[in-house]
C-alpha cells in the first residue's frame, strides 16, 4: 500500500467528498477554453465560470489557512484575479487543494473551530462550529456556485455532465 493509498483511507469522509466536487468542478473546466473560461454574458450573468472557481477555491484557502489555529474567517479572502482569469492557475490550484484536503484526517473526537463570515450582522461575530460541518458547508457552498457555472455555460450553449451542480440529495430524489 502507498502512502497516498494510505493517506485516503484515513481522510475524513466529508474531505473526501470535498475532493470530488473539486474533481468534478477541474474536469468540468479542463473541458473549456479559456474564453469559455473567463466569458460573461451581462445582463443575466455578470460573473464567468472562472469567477465562481475563485470564489469557491477562496473559501478553501480560507477553511484550511485557519484550521490549525482553529479560527477559520471566511472573509478573509484573497480573491486572487489570476485564478479568475487563467483556467491554467485555477487547474493548478484546484489541485493544490485537494492535495490539502487529503492530510484532514477523521477523528473520533472534534476539536471546535471558530468561524466568522459577514452576514450583515453588526460587528464581527464568530460562532462555534466543527471540522464535519464546515466540510459539509464548503460541498454545499461549492455545489451552489457549480450551479450557477452550469446555468453560465448553458446559456452559452456549453453543456456540462449529469449532477453538475446538483446536490447529492436532489440527485437521490431524482433517481427515486
Amino acid at each position: 500500500m502507498t502512502l497516498s493509498s494510505q493517506k485516503k483511507l484515513n481522510v475524513h469522509p466529508c474531505a473526501g467528498d470535498c475532493i470530488a466536487y473539486l474533481q468534478q468542478g477541474l474536469d468540468a473546466i479542463s473541458e473549456l477554453d479559456d474564453v469559455q473560461y473567463t466569458t460573461t454574458l451581462p445582463p443575466v450573468f455578470v460573473s464567468g465560470v472562472g469567477a465562481h472557481v475563485r470564489h469557491v477555491l477562496d473559501h478553501f484557502h480560507c477553511f484550511l489557512s485557519g484550521l490549525e489555529s482553529g479560527r477559520i474567517d471566511y472573509d478573509l479572502r484573497e480573491r486572487d484575479p489570476h485564478i479568475e482569469r487563467e483556467r491554467s492557475v485555477a487547474i493548478d490550484a484546484i489541485k493544490a487543494t485537494m492535495d490539502q484536503l487529503l492530510e484532514i484526517q477523521a477523528q473520533p473526537i472534534e476539536p471546535a473551530l471558530l468561524i466568522k463570515m459577514d452576514s450583515g450582522c453588526a460587528g464581527e461575530q464568530w460562532a462555534e462550529s466543527s471540522l464535519t460541518r464546515e466540510l459539509q458547508f464548503l460541498v454545499s457552498h461549492t455545489i451552489h456556485h457549480y450551479a450557477l457555472m452550469a446555468a453560465i455555460l448553458a446559456h452559452a450553449g456549453f453543456e456540462v455532465t449529469r449532477g453538475f451542480g446538483i446536490s447529492p440529495s436532489t440527485l437521490r430524489h431524482q433517481a427515486q
